[in-house]
């Protein structure tokens, strides 16, 4: 165990998902700006984007899903939620090739920060993988071993974002 404050040692993927109540943001903007504002932190953050797919229903629910090259932030609106101004969220980042576990919680901090909800119910979930160590179980420490993770988690992506373009999301 790890006190509260205190970034585990986790290898896997640190996954922080929410559900905000009663989000200001919404009211006064549109998604398309909540996006740009949600890239731009991304971007200050150090990471980077890959691709952004939007899908929107006749209800004006909005699913937006961000797809970064450390993994994704997912946000649906539901718009006819008696709560008003109800999203889910989900911000996930994989710890394969660093510990990105304190990056995550800032990333979710500052993502609500945009949506500026007056409940959040949240949940923080970290799946252990292999330390980098075991991945390269008999293989130097080279940097060629590091390149073989960066490929397999670019190859990952590629995965991922050929998926999103096969369920005919929009692409914003």
């Amino acid at each position: 165990m790890h006190k509260v404050g205190e970034p585990p040692a986790v290898w896997g993927t640190t996954d922080v998902t929410a559900d905000l109540y009663f989000c200001e943001s919404l009211q006064h903007q549109t998604i398309s700006k909540v996006v740009d504002k949600i890239l731009s932190l991304v971007k200050c953050l150090g990471l980077s984007t890959r691709n952004v797919f939007t899908e929107t229903w006749e209800n004006g629910a909005v699913l937006v899903t961000i797809v970064l090259e450390e993994s994704h932030i997912i946000f649906t609106t539901y718009p006819e939620k008696a709560e008003g101004y109800f999203v889910q969220l989900d911000v996930v980042l994989c710890n394969f090739l660093k510990n990105n576990y304190t990056l995550t919680i800032k990333l979710f901090d500052r993502v609500i920060e945009i949506f500026k909800p007056e409940f959040i119910d949240h949940r923080l979930i970290t799946r252990r993988g292999p330390k980098p160590k075991l991945v390269l179980k008999g293989r130097s420490k080279s940097k060629r071993g590091v390149k073989d993770q960066a490929l397999l988690m670019g190859l990952w992506s590629e995965y991922a974002n050929r998926w999103m373009l096969s369920c005919n999301r929009t692409i914003m």
